[in-house]
């Protein structure tokens, strides 16, 4: 868990930059001013080079992994953005064409869930490989980047086996990538929310926590 509240810690610059730019393209038109097109257009595409990737960033957990043994950072990093894509990315196929494409859909915030799923993933499975030594040794002799690029081969396939495995189960069972699992549970929730029964329940329930100390709805 400290692993992947660091992986999301880490990304406050990235966000707070990328929403200082957001900021700069619309408060100008509150005010009667119409920026350059050109710089208009340069701001959104960085801000979706950064915000509309926050997902992957997120993903990167590989500080905080256990100590004791040699573990290749950059094979723990790869692993978590392999897992992340594998659950989010759909393969689309234009049927005049046959051309393929990428859907990014869920690359941005609205993949912060699963990338936290992926990143759980990747931690756990390399901290249970590194605990039950399931790797692959080599003699001393061997040069170390070899060794460890082989002794990293176990627990990167097992984190995208169980990524895979994920994506299979939701896409065969509620036909929607991994990523819109989520949103297909909270769905009924939120429908439900608005009701007069749930909005009763809410109040009351501000009420509540007012009378205990808690103030404000939020």
């Amino acid at each position: 868990m400290i692993a992947i509240k660091d992986g999301f810690i880490a990304t406050m610059p990235l966000i707070m930059f990328s929403s200082f730019l957001m900021i700069i393209i619309m408060i100008p038109k509150n005010f009667g001013v119409e920026l350059p097109s050109p710089a208009i257009v340069w701001m959104r595409k960085v801000y979706m080079l950064t915000m509309g990737v926050l997902g992957i960033i997120v993903g990167n957990v590989n500080r905080k992994m256990p100590h004791g043994k040699v573990i290749n950072d950059i094979s723990a990093m790869l692993a978590a953005i392999c897992s992340y894509l594998v659950l989010t990315v759909t393969l689309v196929v234009d049927e005049k064409t046959g051309s393929t494409s990428l859907s990014t859909n869920y690359l941005g915030s609205q993949g912060l869930i699963t990338s936290f799923v992926s990143a759980f993933i990747t931690v756990n499975v390399y901290r249970f490989c590194i605990k039950r030594d399931i790797t692959i040794h080599l003699p001393k002799e061997v040069p170390g980047a070899i060794s460890q690029a082989f002794r990293d081969i176990f627990p990167f396939s097992f984190v995208l086996l169980i990524s895979g495995l994920l994506d299979i189960v939701s896409r065969f069972s509620l036909d929607v990538p991994f990523a819109q699992v989520f949103q297909q549970l909270l769905t009924p929730i939120f429908k439900g929310a608005e009701s007069y029964p749930a909005m009763m329940l809410i109040w009351f329930m501000c009420a509540l926590l007012w009378f205990v100390g808690i103030h404000g709805p939020s």
